[in-house]
């Protein structure tokens, strides 16, 4: 569905409106996210009362498209472009893309477990885990500020660092038992900075790369990111039912530190990044699907096709 969505988008939009319409998509998506989170508050989990809201909630979305007179989405094809040639143009981006799937992945697919074993109840851990998606949407204009002026790599190793040792100490906490307000400040340093992993490394790779290739990079990256939140929430799952609920948070907190220490690395050993001014700006992106990277304002849209006349006779 949100294939169809955002290349809808994509197929309306020029490189006039592409900035402004990904920027709106991208908060009603965080604000959708963020508020269908807390619905698990208006009927109890075990019933089937949840379900039948998110289907009629699925089905009155239906309507407007269906009114709309506007024309079906034209899927184009994307120029190709191999993994390898990324990530010799930056090892940082491809690496990162993959981390921020694992931390992503892990803590949408168990953060709510992780809520419930360490004792909030079913309230709570809704305002928790929109707490979480909150800061992701909040963090993005100082961090893309940041991102934009300095190297950005040492801005995401920085965020990273904190986050990861904070959460380490947070996870080695909850054995003696932790309040509600710390938690929920770290949820919210913590949604802030794992969703500004992968745009940072997007923009890190565009950097480094001609424009051409803009899409087609992304396409890449996205698909490394999707291995990633694969594999995250099976890794932090194993841990989960060996070492208990404390060890999600270590899980996570050890990711974020070898990242940054990776990246710091590979500050010491590349210097070579372009000057502020020929750097590619920091742009807000969706991790859903490949569709949406063409409505990044950085990159070129496909040119239109049009069929060939059908010869007389």
């Amino acid at each position: 569905m949100t294939t169809s969505i955002e290349s809808w988008l994509n197929d309306r939009s020029t490189n006039k409106t592409r900035g402004r319409t990904l920027g709106s998509y991208m908060l009603v998506f965080y604000f959708a996210v963020a508020l269908g989170q807390t619905l698990v508050n208006v009927a109890p989990p075990a019933g089937s009362e949840l379900l039948m809201l998110a289907s009629a909630l699925i089905g009155l979305s239906l309507v407007p498209i269906a009114l709309t007179r506007l024309g079906e989405p034209k899927l184009t094809e994307l120029r190709p472009l191999g993994l390898g040639p990324i990530f010799e143009a930056s090892r940082v981006g491809v690496v990162g893309a993959g981390v921020a799937g694992i931390l992503v992945g892990s803590f949408y697919a168990l953060g709510v477990v992780f809520a419930r074993q360490i004792g909030l109840n079913v309230t709570e851990a809704a305002l928790f885990m929109s707490t979480v998606v909150l800061g992701g949407l909040g963090a993005q204009l100082p961090v893309g500020m940041l991102a934009d002026r300095f190297d950005r790599r040492i801005v995401m190793a920085c965020m990273l660092l904190a986050v990861g040792l904070s959460w380490g100490l947070l996870a080695t906490s909850l054995a003696n038992g932790v309040s509600f307000g710390p938690l929920f400040v770290m949820a919210l340093a913590f949604g802030g900075a794992i969703s500004s992993v992968y745009p940072l490394c997007v923009a890190q790779t565009f950097d480094r790369l001609e424009r051409r290739h803009y899409v087609a990079a992304s396409g890449r990256l996205l698909m490394v990111y999707s291995i990633g939140a694969t594999a995250g929430p099976l890794l932090a799952a194993t841990l989960m039912s060996i070492y208990g609920p404390a060890s999600f948070f270590l899980f996570e907190s050890a990711i974020a530190v070898a990242y940054a220490l990776f990246v710091l690395v590979n500050v010491h050993l590349r210097r070579d990044l372009p000057a502020v001014d020929g750097r590619e700006k920091f742009v807000l992106l969706p991790d859903i699907s490949s569709t949406a990277v063409a409505l990044d304002p950085r990159t070129e849209p496909e040119p239109r096709r049009t069929r060939p006349p059908h010869p007389a006779g």
